[in-house]
């Protein structure tokens, strides 16, 4: 205690009682109690902050990427949300709700996003198969991984790529879908192929002449699958460029036979070789999905390799580590040795 070594009263302590002494200790006690629960308050509130700075950056990424891919989609005239529910005898958008009246895919991609640790993914995006996909004509690309791979995560990485690729480039437009075991309204061709036309004709000032009389000829019902992609392909047209970006094939049901009906449909797709038109598809290695998709594009199916998806496992470990209030208190020698410990067991999961 800096103030009892400074004081002439404590300068000899045989001047002191038992009951001086006793209440001094005792406040030397409280004081030390209270700079243990100071320190400790300070370092929870430390962490609190670099915990917030952390959630605000990724929260500040996504809105970013959102934003754009809603300028991107909504912002072009006369196509807004608010026109479509505020001018409901517009034939265009009549067409637009008739083909999917609401967003699928949307808020899942948000609730991927919101998890994901930023520069999740860079290795496939700064290499060289991904940017020959997005530059070479009628491009086909199929990423496969075991279970648990990250896939669904590293397709979103490559969405907001592509948004950010998109908004910058004058008659480039990009759809996107994410298949799901866990709702059933994810699971069929029509959803997906709906969903993307849907996004594809929201980023159009005009629609095509053939999407207005295909949809007048149906009677406003519900076309076949054959007559979706033939609007698919009235669109792509007239875009200078299109990228589409489904996940998880996978995960379309295969006991109906709708897996197989999907996989037909991406297959006549990519045998339309329209320039303009660059597909990117996910799933894992299954058989019905390779036997069809394992033949076509010129780039072959890519491995995602467990080295790669390790990287990025190691990233978000070290991120959990660095904003945990607890593991913060560790020596940095342990922190290290915990964040190599489970990266060299990730093993690509």
């Amino acid at each position: 205690m800096l103030a009892a070594e400074q004081s002439p009263v404590l300068t000899d302590p045989s001047n002191l009682s038992v009951e001086t002494w006793t209440a001094i200790e005792t406040a030397e006690a409280q004081a030390r109690d209270g700079f243990r629960t100071l320190r400790s308050d300070l370092e929870d509130g430390l962490g609190a902050v670099n915990e917030g700075v952390g959630n605000l950056t990724r929260a500040m990424e996504s809105f970013r990427l959102g934003k754009l891919f809603t300028d991107m989609v909504m912002s072009r005239p006369g196509i807004a949300m608010a026109d479509l529910a505020s001018a409901p005898g517009d034939q265009r958008n009549k067409i637009i709700q008739w083909v999917a009246a609401n967003d699928m895919v949307g808020g899942f991609h948000q609730s991927v996003c919101d998890q994901r640790q930023p520069g999740t993914g860079d290795w496939f995006l700064q290499g060289d198969t991904y940017q020959r996909w997005k530059a070479s004509a009628a491009s086909f690309l199929w990423l496969h991984g075991i279970p648990g791979s990250g896939k669904t995560v590293l397709c979103s990485s490559i969405i907001n790529d592509a948004v950010s690729y998109c908004s910058l480039r004058v008659n480039h437009h990009l759809a996107f879908f994410y298949f799901s075991f866990s709702d059933e309204a994810r699971q069929s061709t029509d959803a997906c192929i709906r969903s993307v036309l849907r996004q594809l004709l929201l980023q159009r000032d005009t629609l095509p002449a053939r999407v207005v009389d295909i949809w007048k000829k149906s009677g406003h019902t519900q076309p076949a699958l054959d007559t979706w992609r033939e609007m698919l392909h009235a669109v792509v047209e007239g875009n200078r460029e299109t990228f589409v970006l489904v996940d998880a094939l996978d995960e379309c049901p295969s006991l109906s036979g709708e897996r197989e009906r999907l996989l037909k449909f991406l297959r006549s797709l990519v045998e339309m070789h329209l320039p303009s038109l660059h597909i990117l598809v996910t799933s894992r290695k299954v058989s019905d999905v390779e036997r069809v998709l394992g033949q076509l594009g010129h780039f072959g199916p890519f491995g995602i390799r467990n080295a790669e998806v390790d990287r990025d496992i190691v990233k978000y470990v070290e991120v959990e580590i660095g904003q945990d209030s607890v593991m913060q208190q560790w020596p940095a020698g342990l922190r290290h040795e915990v964040e190599r410990e489970l990266g060299s067991r990730a093993n690509g999961m």
